[in-house]
């Protein structure tokens, strides 16, 4: 069975017989058809390697006589036999020194049945030697400030200090992130004001070309606060982000149009009554017998003209207007300026299509979608979660960035797996893995106040044929500080959480009007569990339609689907107010603060009093 990347801490070393770092590879990360894992511990002299869990094999280090580590970066290599591959086995890594951490690992063997090896780059950020203060002022001096060229040097004038600004540009491929920068000449007085020791003469305090410092070592940290102050007054950032959202990449509008003559079904054969006549011509059929709280339209949907062919009391555009909202008085917090602003969330669902209430927030938009199911059109589910998250009109945190990642549950191999009442067999977590390690990457990359804080996942990855592909890609994302709600958040947190219903005609703003839905009628937790489940809205949401920039459909039943945005999309505004929150504290002031409900059987969260609370 493949099994996902563990990175486990690094140790500092204390004596000779302790291992500087331990790392445990998985090369199927890199290449599907291999399942070898390696755990790897390294000494300052050798590694001690089991492969696939075998027999210790212990490799010595390679050190080249001429090779100076520079200030920067330093390499590891480990070489030695590996009998039961008959044959040599190299293992290496390299070392960050400018924060500690390490970059690249791979493994190779060469051996009677061939040769093969797997590099994995930017995956495990242990923490190695630190490097000392001063280094760390050093190399961040070194990477933003150098000289002049020669050629822009003026016949008889001195060459000038330079502050580069380093643009990363993303063009929504993980695979093409393009580096720029921006150059801006340091005047000699500013110079001098940041550092006495710049030396405009010979130029020889430092060097940007081998990241050396040449004198003066000991003001390096002074010099950097100066530098960064020097930056800030001028508004230089250090870094900036563009991130360039194409949308050529993103679905297609569906086309409904084949449902428009679609017959529909009697009432006593619909599953817990709920009618679905999305873009569906009914302009000449009865639905008097429908229930008026469970039927799904939207604004293709062609109703009768004759009243008495219609439920009782049903307006279709009263019910899409009136449940536009996101309920609770989630209105009152945005009008106090809490709407996500200055916060990121990712979510991974289904493929999007452009729409007007979420285009704007894209910051991001990757699929990991295998090649036999690589769909045109955008899915409804997808454009559901992003509105319910992000909308500006439906959503809960309109000003909050999104990355999108569409993904993947099943994969091309799924009739030939499946097993008779086994739905997970079908299932996979890889892609949902990946898309997850993607936004773990991507989040190192943000700036402090961008980073993506939680992550919508409206399906429980960790349910599948290869749980442990989830499970270890979700512990990574725990250490990195993003929380990630999927429907087993139980099982994941230990948090308990459930939807609920909205009165189809009740005021989406009063607690009241919210019920356990129809699909859980008869369940009756003890009162105990009750008043420990923080509960959400999910049934009786208008959100935005796949099949056009301003098309909307209400949703009579989303089930946990639309929850999970929106408890996603609380959480950022939760982030928003207090930047060190945890999903443990989210829940407990929302249990604290909440409305338990008798109707719904648990505890009703109050979006203007958990975020009050979070404020104090």
């Amino acid at each position: 069975m493949k099994k996902a990347l563990i990175v486990l801490p690094v140790l500092a070393l204390a004596a000779c017989d302790k291992p500087t770092s331990e790392v445990q590879l998985d090369c199927g990360h890199a290449y599907q058809n291999s399942e070898t894992m390696v755990h790897a511990k390294t000494y300052d002299d050798k590694a001690v390697l089991k492969i696939n869990g075998g027999e210790e094999i212990t490799l010595k280090r390679k050190i080249d006589p001429d090779g100076k580590p520079s200030l920067s970066y330093e390499h590891y290599d480990y070489e030695g036999d590996a009998p039961e591959y008959n044959g040599k086995v190299d293992f290496y890594f390299g070392l960050d020194k400018s924060n500690g951490t390490i970059e690249h690992y791979g493994i190779s063997f060469d051996g009677n049945d061939g040769s093969w090896g797997c590099n994995v780059r930017n995956k495990f950020y242990g923490k190695y030697k630190k490097p000392s203060k001063e280094e760390i002022c050093i190399r961040d001096i070194c990477n933003r400030v150098f000289f002049e060229s020669d050629e822009d040097v003026k016949p008889g004038q001195p060459k000038k200090l330079v502050i580069s600004k380093n643009i990363n540009e993303y063009n929504g491929n993980r695979q093409s992130v393009r580096f720029r920068s921006e150059n801006f000449v340091l005047p000699q007085e500013d110079a001098l004001a940041i550092s006495k020791n710049w030396d405009y003469n010979n130029m020889k305090t430092y060097n940007n070309d081998d990241n050396e410092l040449k004198e003066h070592e000991k003001d390096a940290c002074e010099v950097l606060d100066r530098l960064n102050a020097y930056i800030k007054a001028k508004g230089f950032d250090k870094t900036q982000y563009i991130y360039k959202m194409n949308t050529k990449f993103m679905g297609k509008f569906a086309n409904y149009s084949w449902l428009k003559n679609e017959e529909i079904q009697s009432p006593d054969k619909l599953e817990n009554g709920y009618l679905d006549i999305r873009s569906i011509d009914c302009s000449n059929k009865d639905l008097s017998m429908y229930d008026v709280d469970k039927i799904s339209f939207d604004h293709n949907t062609a109703f009768p003209k004759d009243v008495n062919k219609l439920p009782k009391g049903f307006d279709a555009k009263k019910i899409a207007d009136m449940h536009r909202t996101p309920g609770l008085n989630v209105h009152k917090l945005h009008e106090m300026g809490i709407d996500g602003r200055g916060v990121s969330m990712a979510i991974i669902d289904q493929k999007l299509a452009p729409h007007q209430e979420y285009s704007e927030n894209l910051a991001w938009y990757e699929e990991f979608l295998n090649d036999e199911n690589q769909q045109d059109e955008g899915h409804m589910h997808g454009s559901a979660v992003a509105s319910i998250a992000v909308g500006k009109t439906v959503g809960i945190a309109p000003k909050a960035k999104l990355y999108y990642f569409a993904a993947d549950l099943t994969d091309e191999m799924a009739p030939q797996i499946k097993k008779d009442g086994d739905e997970a067999s079908v299932r996979t977590s890889s892609y949902y893995s990946r898309a997850l390690d993607e936004i773990i990457d991507i989040n190192r990359n943000l700036p402090d106040d961008e980073k993506i804080v939680v992550v919508s996942i409206s399906a429980a990855p960790g349910w599948s044929r290869n749980p442990e592909y989830w499970t270890n890609t979700l512990e990574r994302a725990k250490k990195a500080g993003i929380f990630v709600t999927t429907t087993e958040i139980d099982k994941e947190y230990g948090l308990k959480d459930n939807g609920v219903n909205r009165d189809v005609f009740g005021d989406p703003e009063d607690p009241n009007s919210y019920s356990q839905t129809a699909w859980q009628k008869g369940q009756n937790p003890s009162i105990d569990v009750q008043k420990k489940t923080l509960c959400f809205p999910m049934d009786h949401r208008t959100t935005a339609a796949p099949n056009g920039n301003d098309q909307y459909v209400h949703y009579a039943n989303g089930g946990w689907s639309w929850m999970k945005p929106y408890e996603a999309g609380l959480y950022v505004l939760a982030k928003q107010v207090k930047k060190d929150v945890t999903p443990e504290e989210f829940f407990k002031v929302g249990l604290e603060t909440g409305t338990y409900s008798e109707r719904a059987k648990c505890v009703l969260v109050n979006p203007v009093a958990l975020i009050e609370a979070l404020k104090k």
